[in-house]
C-alpha cells in the first residue's frame, strides 16, 4: 500500500458518513423498555441504539514499548469507516475498514461488537486483520489486530490496540531474520462524527500536500 493510496483511502473512508443525515427520533421515557430488535425500533426507540448506523472515526495511537528494540513505528494515524446494526436492547454488531499511516502504510478490516452502557457511554471491541501494509519492510499479511475502546457516544474515547506484525527476510538490530513476528500494544484514542470526519479529511489533505512537495 503506497502513501498515495492511503491518502485516497482516508478520503474514501471519511466521505460516506459526511453525507449521512441524523434524523431526530423520540427518546424513551424512563418507564419504557428498549425494543430487542431493529425492526421494533422505528418510531419509538433511542436512535443511538437502533437500526443500521454508520461510524466514521479518526484514529491516533502511540506505541507503548521500547521503539529501539522493536520494528514497530512509534505512532499510528488513520481513519476508520464502519457500520453497526442493533442485535438486542443493549448490543450491536458491525464491520469496519481502517487505513493507517506510520513509517509506512497499512489497512485492513475488523468485526465490531458494541455494548451500550448508561449515560451515553459505549464499549467497542474489534477483532480483525491487517490485509496490506509496509513498515521497515513489506508486512506478511493477513496479520491479526484487535482493540478495545470506551467512548462517549460516537464523539470521543480512549482505546487500547494490539497488533501482530509479521515479516520475512528482515534485519532486526543487525540480525537477519528469515521469519520474524512481534506483538505490539498501542494506546490512543478515537474521534467520531463531524469532528472525526474533519480530522480525517484534514490529515489526508496534509499528507497529500506533503507527498506532492516531496515528489517535486
Amino acid at each position: 500500500m503506497t502513501t498515495r493510496s492511503i491518502v485516497g483511502a482516508m478520503l474514501l473512508l471519511a466521505g460516506p458518513a459526511a453525507a449521512q443525515q441524523q434524523v431526530p427520533e423520540p427518546k424513551l421515557s424512563g418507564t419504557d423498555e428498549l425494543p430487542t430488535s431493529s425492526a421494533l425500533c422505528r418510531g419509538r426507540a433511542d436512535p443511538e441504539r437502533c437500526g443500521v448506523k454508520w461510524l466514521t472515526e479518526f484514529l491516533a495511537y502511540a506505541y507503548l514499548g521500547d521503539s529501539q528494540a522493536s520494528v514497530s513505528p512509534g505512532y499510528r494515524l488513520g481513519a476508520s469507516l464502519g457500520a453497526t446494526s442493533a442485535v438486542g436492547a443493549n448490543s450491536a454488531l458491525g464491520l469496519s475498514a481502517f487505513a493507517m499511516v506510520h513509517s509506512g502504510t497499512s489497512g485492513g478490516v475488523q468485526g465490531r461488537y458494541r455494548r451500550f452502557l448508561e449515560h451515553g457511554w459505549v464499549v467497542d471491541v474489534g477483532l480483525g486483520a491487517t490485509l496490506s501494509g509496509e513498515m521497515s519492510a513489506p508486512m506478511k499479511t493477513p496479520s491479526l489486530v484487535g482493540d478495545v475502546t470506551v467512548m462517549y457516544g460516537d464523539w470521543i474515547g480512549g482505546s487500547v490496540r494490539v497488533e501482530t506484525l509479521r515479516f520475512e527476510d528482515l534485519w532486526v538490530q543487525r540480525v537477519y531474520e528469515e521469519s520474524y513476528s512481534e506483538t505490539v500494544v498501542l494506546l490512543g484514542g478515537r474521534v467520531g462524527r463531524g469532528p472525526g470526519i474533519a480530522l480525517s479529511l484534514a490529515a489526508a489533505t496534509a499528507l497529500g500536500i506533503a507527498v506532492a512537495l516531496c515528489c517535486q
